[in-house]
This record gives C-alpha cells, sequence and structure tokens, in this order.
C-alpha cells in the first residue's frame, strides 16, 4: 500500500443512526445503504474515524476524521445523499524508498483527492475538520511528516508539496527534522549542515517567514525546538519574530512542556531574550510540579547557561526538586547541580538530598551490577514509578535502558557532580568515596556488536578529567585510591 487508501462509497438514501457503544468506549454508527452491505464507522473518544466494510475492519494506521458529505447543518441527523469519499492516510516503507523520486508525495495527494490535476487544492483538501483546527490537506501533509524515520523524507515531502503548506505544517516540518537530525548526528556529525545549507530546509524557512504570525502556541514552541535541535544559530531574524510572537501570547495556552522547550531552546540558540524568559519562567514557577524532571533540568540548565537570574524561579525548582530527585536520570539528576554551581547558588536542602541520592544509586548499583548485562537484575527504577497517565511497559529493552540512564553515570556527569560540589566548597565525604570508587570500576560498553569491558577513565575526555581532579583537589580530598588508576590513562599520555 502507498501512503493513502481512498474508499469510495456509493450512498443513495442511506440513512445513517447511532446504534450504542461498542468495546473500548467507541461509538458505532452504522449506514444502511439499500442494496449495499453494512459500513461501520468507528469514532473513538479522540474524535478519530475509520471505516470498514462488511463486518471486517483492516489494520489502518494514522487514522483521520471523516470527511461530512452533502449534508447540511439543517439536513443533519436526516438522511445522506450523493456520493460520499472516505481518505485515509497513511505512511509506508514504500514512501519512504519512493522519496527519492519528486513528486511522490504531490500523488499521493492527488489520489487522495485532495489535489486535482491542475494542482489546485480541492474542496475536499480546503475542508476544515473543527475538532482538529486544520484542514483536511494540512492533516494529510502532517502525517506525511510525522510518520517517518529519516530525515532525507521530510525534506522530500517539503519539495513535492511545498506549496500547500500551512501553519501547523511548518511546525511539524521543523520539529520532526530537529529531532532526526539529532539522532543522525550522533553517526554522522556533518549531517547538520548538510541539512542548514539544504534548499528545502530554505524553502521551509522562507515560508516560515510568511506563517510565523498566524502559528498556534504549540506550534511556535515546536518550531524554536526544531530550530535548536539543528543548531542554527544564523537565522536568528526568525528566532527574534517567534519570540515576539510568544510575547504576544497567553503562556497558560502552553503545556509544561512547551515552556521548557521555548526556554531551553533559547539558551541552545545563544538568544538571549530576558523578557521571553521570565514571561516563560513565571508560568513555568505557576506549575512547577507539573513539571517533569527532565524540563525542570533543562529550564535551570538554560538559566545558567544563558546567566539568567530569576530568583523566583531558581527557588522553585530547589524546592519541588529536592523531594522528588529519585525520579532524576543520572544525567538529568547531574546537569540540574551543575547549573546550580554555574548561578552561584547553592541550595542547602538540594546539595544534601542529591548527595544521599548519587550515593544510593552507587551504591546499589556496586552491590548488585557486575556488568551491564545484570542491569536487569536491578529493582524497577523509582523514575519509573513517577511516571503519571503513561502505561508501564514491560519491554526487556526499554526497562534495561531506563535502569542504565538511572543508575549509570557517565563521565562527564561525574564530572558535573564533583565541579558543583567543589565550587561551592561543599564536603560529603560519603559522596567523595563513592564517587572515588566509581572512577575506578570498569563499565561494559558495546564496540562492533561486541560487548567490551574497559575502565570507565579510558571513557573520560582529556577536559573532563582535568576537572575532576581540580574538584578533588578544591575540596582539599586526596584521592589516593584514584591517582594509581591514572598512569594508563589514554587522554593523559603525551
Amino acid at each position: 500500500m502507498g501512503l493513502e487508501t481512498a474508499l469510495r462509497v456509493e450512498v443513495h438514501g442511506g440513512l445513517m443512526r447511532r446504534s450504542g457503544r461498542g468495546s473500548a468506549g467507541t461509538v458505532r454508527n452504522r449506514v444502511r445503504a439499500p442494496g449495499s452491505t453494512i459500513i461501520a464507522l468507528h469514532g473513538s473518544q479522540r474524535g478519530i474515524t475509520n471505516l470498514y466494510v462488511g463486518g471486517r475492519e483492516p489494520q489502518w494506521e494514522n487514522r483521520f476524521p471523516n470527511l461530512s458529505t452533502n449534508a447540511t447543518d439543517e439536513s443533519r441527523g436526516k438522511e445522506t445523499r450523493g456520493e460520499k469519499e472516505v481518505s485515509i492516510l497513511r505512511m509506508s516503507a514504500d514512501d519512504e524508498k519512493l522519496a527519492l523520486n519528486a513528486g511522490h508525495f504531490l500523488t499521493r495527494l492527488k489520489e487522495a483527492g485532495l489535489v486535482d490535476e491542475s494542482g489546485g487544492v480541492t474542496g475536499q483538501g480546503e475542508q476544515f475538520i473543527e475538532r482538529m483546527n486544520a484542514t483536511y490537506i494540512h492533516l494529510a501533509i502532517n502525517k506525511m511528516l510525522s510518520m517517518n524515520k529519516r530525515y532525507q523524507t521530510v525534506l522530500a515531502v517539503v519539495r513535492d508539496v511545498g506549496e500547500y503548506i500551512g501553519a501547523v505544517n511548518l511546525a511539524t516540518a521543523m520539529h520532526r527534522l530537529g529531532r532526526l537530525v539529532r539522532s543522525a548526528k550522533a553517526n554522522n556529525p556533518r549531517v547538520v549542515s548538510k541539512v542548514l545549507t539544504h534548499p528545502q530546509y530554505r524553502k521551509l524557512l522562507s515560508k516560515a517567514e510568511d506563517f510565523i504570525d498566524t502559528m498556534e502556541p504549540r506550534a511556535l514552541a515546536n518550531f524554536l525546538w526544531g530550530m535548536a535541535a539543528l543548531g542554527d544559530q544564523e537565522n536568528t531574524g526568525i528566532v527574534l519574530r517567534v519570540g515576539s510572537r510568544l510575547m504576544e501570547i497567553d503562556p497558560t495556552e502552553l503545556k509544561t512542556q512547551e515552556i521548557s522547550n521555548v526556554v531551553w531552546s533559547l539558551a541552545t540558540l545563544e538568544m538571549h531574550m530576558p523578557d521571553l524568559m521570565n514571561r516563560m519562567l513565571a508560568a513555568a514557577c505557576d506549575r512547577i510540579d507539573d513539571c517533569v524532571p527532565q524540563a525542570l533540568s533543562n529550564m535551570i540548565w538554560a538559566c545558567a547557561t544563558l546567566r539568567h537570574h530569576n530568583s523566583r524561579f531558581i527557588d522553585a525548582v530547589a524546592d519541588s526538586a529536592a523531594p522528588r530527585l529519585d525520579s532524576f536520570q543520572s544525567q538529568t539528576l547531574a546537569n540540574t547541580l551543575w547549573a546550580y554551581s554555574v548561578l552561584g547558588i547553592y541550595p542547602s536542602g538540594l546539595f544534601n538530598v542529591a548527595a544521599e541520592e548519587i550515593v544510593d544509586r552507587l551504591t546499589l548499583k556496586e552491590k548488585s551490577v557486575a556488568s551491564l548485562k545484570a542491569y536487569k537484575h536491578l529493582k524497577k527504577p523509582r523514575m519509573m514509578q513517577h511516571r503519571k497517565n503513561s502505561k508501564p511497559k514491560q519491554n526487556p529493552k526499554f526497562i534495561e535502558r531506563e535502569q542504565r540512564a538511572y543508575y549509570e553515570f557517565r563521565g562527564q556527569e561525574i564530572s558535573n557532580v564533583l565541579i558543583a560540589y567543589a565550587r561551592g566548597c561543599i564536603i560529603h565525604p560519603q559522596l567523595l568515596e563513592c564517587l572515588e570508587a566509581e572512577l575506578c570500576s570498569s563499565v561494559t560498553i558495546e564496540s562492533d556488536g561486541n560487548q567490551v569491558q574497559v575502565d570507565r577513565l579510558e571513557l573520560f575526555t582529556s577536559q573532563a578529567l582535568t576537572n575532576t581532579l581540580w574538584a578533588f583537589a578544591t575540596l582539599r580530598w586526596y584521592p589516593a585510591r584514584l591517582l594509581p588508576c591514572l598512569a594508563h590513562v589514554p587522554c593523559l599520555e603525551f
């Protein structure tokens, strides 16, 4: 199957009526067409609809709302006459492969009946779906942009259907590019410059100039996050325009995660906009306990990076984070402590609880884990128990990944923790002992598909190791156990 599946159903004098609730709380409406089979429309609680014929439901994905027919407001609930067309769009592996063919996605829109042969948008494509606040063609393009695994596909969609893109599509495209490129650059650092100089990315920015003033608050936050994830520090004019628009909206229209994304994006793009920062941080303070640990850490990190002092927010994060540090991933915890040290503020409650939490994790790991394979024997991380409104994931790989992120401190994170306590001259003997022991330990890493055990210090950069030794010296802590381990560290060989 391709990107879409179009179904045409001739309904002559059919009568739609509600027949009650089906399983899983869905409402089943039945359309009886004289001389035809029964067609069942299932509307979920989110208002998404699928269609199947003859009591057999295919496993379609990415369902769209059912388009209304020729019925007017006055004729709702009465007989519906005329031809009824329902288009259900989806991405498939074939579309990723065919993305290299110019015009592929435009062809899909034409096949779905959203664009005519002359290139104009059809009445079906222009139809506005109120509950989803978008036209049908924009919903279709959004699916094209979001349901793919390669940044090249996103650029191909912009290439083929760029002239039909709306405000919501611009935000989706930029956000998706940011996510995919950020993942891809781990294996190919040059991918960032390749995308930023790509003609379709330039086309995306050009379209944004026309739509920024009409973007919804969430779209603005997603667009800005995408630019930051791409590391686009050249197009500051667009960032300033997005910032100006965000100053005009009510921050309560943004979710806490979106507020965090805005603040993090400004810091990542090195764009210090004090008024916007204070406006976003004030909104975050009002809902501080609704912010997940990653959001808190990202925002306080942004304040540190921009050297932005907002006393109310800084105090609020410390008060909110301290009681729930056991729900922070190791990186999130280390970054939070580092950020406070950069700001020159050391809340005693936060730093004392953090020291105890780190000691607990390292002690438990040392007792229970001989290698990364043994992480599956550790108890479920407490951070996974704090997640609200989410179904528990039982996938063993997912659980192991979460446990690693919870118990395992990477070299840079150990260095950041030590720097934070050293800058504040906060001496916690048990914490220093545990961190020194951790530095002398070995870890198992993946190398060419195989698991290899290496000394932890071999994974340190020279800067991280220098900062670590500086922290021990500043705290007047003699690392007698660590010093012999430094003899064969690659980054110290001259």
